[in-house]
C-alpha cells in the first residue's frame, strides 16, 4: 500500500510539472528541450512495458538512481530479476540475505565500506525489494550479481561488459517470462560507442559497451537504454534551468537534442562515430530535481 500511495503521489506530482512545462515558453533553454514531451516518472514504466530488458545507467554516487530502480520495480509486476552492476562472487551472500539471514551482508558491508561508491542506499535497495517479495510472494524478483568476481580490476582483459551481457543472458536461460532491471554505470549503459579499458600493458583497449551488447543479442526493441541524470550532465542543468519540475520526469531523447559528449559526462565512453546524438547512446533520460550522495557505511576501523 505505502508503494502505491507514493507512486499516486508522484502521478499527481509529475501532472502538475507537465503543466509548467507548457508554460515554460520563455526560459531561455532550446526549443527542441522546451517541446520535448517530458513524461512523469512512473510513467516510464507503462512506455517500456514492452521492453524485456530496461537498463538504467548511473554514477554510482547519487541516491536519485536508486530512488529510480525502486519506482520501476514497485511500479511494474513483471521484473524477474535486478541485476547489479556488483561482483558475482558476492552472490551466496546475496542470496542468504534475500532468503531471510540479517547477517549474511554484515561482511560486505566492512568490506565496501572503504568504496565511495558504494553505500547504504545501495544496501536499502536490497531491503526493498525483499520487501516487495514478501508483499508480493508470486511475483518474486531475484537480485542478480552480473559484474566479474572479486577483485574487479577493470582491465581489458576481465572483459566486464561481456561478462555482465553474459549473466544477464544466464538470466533469461533460467526461466522463459524472465524481464531484467539493470543498474550499470552510465558508461556500460551505452548503446553505441566504445568502452576503454586498459590492458596488461597499459594500453587502452576499445570494447563494446552492455547496452550495445544487449541490443545485439536482444534486440533494438527488446532493450530499453536509460540515463539518470547527474548535475554532471550538462543536459541536468539546461532542464533544471529550463523545466523548472519540482519532481522527477522522463524525457525520451531525439536527435535535435544535440551531441551526446555536450549532454552527458563521460568516464571511458567514446563515441563510434564524430558528432553522436545524445539519442543515438540512450533512449531515456530521466529528471531529478533533487541531488543527494549516497550515505557512505560505517567505517569497522573506528568502531
Amino acid at each position: 500500500m505505502a508503494v502505491a500511495r507514493e507512486r499516486c503521489a508522484l502521478h499527481v506530482a509529475g501532472a502538475i510539472a507537465l503543466l509548467a512545462l507548457s508554460a515554460c515558453g520563455g526560459c531561455g533553454a532550446t526549443r527542441e528541450l522546451r517541446q520535448a514531451q517530458a513524461i512523469p516518472l512512473p510513467q516510464l514504466t507503462d512506455v517500456t512495458a514492452r521492453q524485456q530488458i530496461v537498463v538504467l545507467g548511473q554514477t554510482h554516487v547519487e541516491s536519485e538512481p536508486i530512488d529510480t530502480a525502486k519506482e520501476l520495480l514497485g511500479g511494474a509486476d513483471d521484473f524477474t530479476h535486478l541485476a547489479l552492476e556488483w561482483p558475482v562472487s558476492d552472490q551466496p551472500a546475496f542470496d542468504a540475505y534475500m532468503a531471510g539471514n540479517e547477517a549474511a551482508l554484515i561482511p560486505l558491508k566492512q568490506y565496501y565500506s572503504r568504496f565511495p561508491t558504494i553505500g547504504a542506499e545501495s544496501f536499502e535497495l536490497l531491503a526493498f525489494v525483499r520487501n516487495l517479495n514478501r508483499q508480493r510472494p508470486e511475483r518474486q524478483i531475484r537480485v542478480w550479481l552480473i559484474d566479474v568476481p572479486q577483485p574487479v580490476r577493470s582491465t581489458a582483459e576481465e572483459r566486464r561488459d561481456q561478462h555482465m551481457a553474459e549473466r544477464i543472458a544466464a538470466a533469461f536461460a533460467s526461466r522463459n517470462d524472465a524481464r531484467v532491471l539493470v543498474c550499470v554505470g552510465a558508461d556500460h549503459a551505452a548503446k553505441t560507442g566504445t568502452d576503454m579499458y586498459p590492458d596488461g600493458r597499459g594500453r587502452l583497449i576499445d570494447q563494446e559497451p552492455l547496452g550495445a551488447l544487449l541490443r545485439e543479442r536482444f534486440g533494438n526493441d527488446g532493450v530499453a537504454l536509460v540515463k539518470v541524470l547527474s548535475p554532471a550532465d550538462r543536459l541536468w542543468e539546461r532542464m533544471r534551468r529550463c523545466r523548472r519540475f519540482d519532481s522527477p520526469v522522463a524525457l525520451r531523447l531525439t536527435p535535435s537534442m544535440g551531441e551526446a559528449q555536450r549532454l552527458f559526462r563521460f568516464y571511458g565512453w567514446r563515441p563510434s562515430a564524430a558528432r553522436s546524438a545524445g539519442s543515438e547512446v540512450f533512449d531515456y533520460v530521466v529528471w531529478w530535481p533533487t541531488c543527494r550522495r549516497i550515505t557512505p557505511l560505517p567505517d569497522p576501523s573506528a568502531a
